[in-house]
């Protein structure tokens, strides 16, 4: 992959202040145009980021007054014209950047896990997987994230936890932390069990009907977030998820009876045992 170089602006030393931090197999150093957004950005760097001593060579990052990041590639906000604060512009645009460059792939999906294996959820926003992966946690799964399935060398989940994303009926979200909906997260790399396609439609039945693989893979590269510069690496990561997993796709009405289907799917037990 082509290594992006970011040219930034000159700024004199005294108001320079730094942040390096190693997370998903990137480095970067943030350089913040404004001391005060230093003191706070911690809150804005992904779980199990760790910081580290700056060194020469890092990929670097200029960070503004309002957390945007010197990228070529802005952060789409689904918003409904609510304006986020700096740290969580800075957050949003860390994930985005992350996603686009880890050597780990990226896709679009809410996670959870049942008994050691996990649950993956492939959509955009507004498809209502945050709704479900909420349910799902209410009735007893584990978390993993509700914004990115993070796939290894070995087609394993990596943990990509933050607080839920829940959108009132006027699709204003308000972040919730899992543990308050029971949940723990997570720590290790999981095997999948299952991939489900679904998006909520009001009064649809909840009928998932069993998929192939090649169009499991298709769900999941239809949501990774970096499929064109690394549709290679993509295409052997998702048929090594695909090809040890199950699928199902399917409208859905209300959640929970959906959620509950989903454990019982999850807890039975696998063909042949």
């Amino acid at each position: 992959m082509v290594k992006r170089v970011v040219i930034m602006r000159r700024v004199q030393p005294a108001n320079r202040t730094s942040l390096t931090f190693e997370a998903y197999g990137l480095t970067m150093s943030l350089d913040f145009l404004d001391a005060e957004m230093c003191l706070k950005a911690g809150a804005a760097l992904p779980a199990g980021a760790r910081l580290i001593r700056d060194e020469p060579g890092y990929e670097r990052l200029a960070v503004n007054a309002r957390g945007q990041l010197s990228t070529e590639t802005p952060v789409r906000e689904f918003s409904f014209g609510v304006t986020l604060g700096p740290v969580e512009r800075l957050a949003s645009e860390l994930r985005q950047h992350i996603a686009l460059h880890s050597p780990d792939l990226f896709v679009h999906a809410g996670v959870v896990a049942v008994d050691g294996a996990a649950l993956i959820l492939p959509g955009r926003s507004y498809s209502g997987k945050t709704t479900l992966v909420a349910a799902l946690l209410r009735q007893g799964a584990e978390y993993l994230s509700d914004e990115y399935a993070v796939i290894d060398e070995r087609g394993f989940i990596l943990p990509f936890p933050k607080a839920l994303s829940i959108r009132n009926v006027t699709g204003v979200a308000r972040d919730v932390d899992p543990a308050a909906l029971g949940a723990r997260i997570l720590p290790g790399p999981t095997s999948v069990r299952l991939i489900v396609a679904t998006r909520f439609e009001a009064d649809a039945p909840w009928a998932p009907q069993p998929v192939s693989h090649g169009e499991a893979m298709l769900h999941l590269l239809q949501n990774t977030v970096a499929v064109r510069s690394q549709s290679a690496m993509a295409m052997r990561r998702v048929r090594l998820v695909c090809e040890r997993a199950d699928a199902l796709a399917g409208a859905r009405g209300e959640a929970e009876p959906a959620a509950r289907d989903l454990l019982a799917r999850m807890r039975a037990p696998s063909p042949g045992q």
